[in-house]
């Protein structure tokens, strides 16, 4: 679906990415960032479901571990910002608790 990218520079650092283009021309004669969000969605959802499907270690497709790799660090990042810890885990700090409440809500 999409087209995976590795660029190594002279230094020998290197970065890889995906490109949506190909497939956004593709399927939809426009670039991915011309797309409005519900097209730009209904591209990368394939990607997404490849990406969840991936155990660790399993080598896939370099667009698919990088997306995979993308989701994760983005998950992290958000779920350890005040946001996502406080406003969205409710998490209290170092609580000490009399009993462990069930987690059925």
């Amino acid at each position: 679906m999409e087209d995976a990218c590795v660029i190594v520079y002279p230094e020998g650092k290197a970065e890889v990415g995906i490109r949506p283009e190909g497939a956004s021309r593709q399927q939809r004669g426009k670039a991915f960032l011309e797309l409005d969000e519900s097209a730009q969605v209904a591209l990368l959802e394939p990607l997404c479901a490849q990406a969840d499907t991936l155990k660790p270690g399993e080598q896939g497709e370099l667009g698919v571990r990088f997306f995979r790799s993308v989701k994760s660090l983005t998950a992290d990042g958000y779920f350890t910002s005040k946001t996502g810890l406080v406003d969205t885990l409710h998490y209290t700090g170092n609580t000490v608790l009399a009993e462990y409440p069930n987690c059925e809500g």
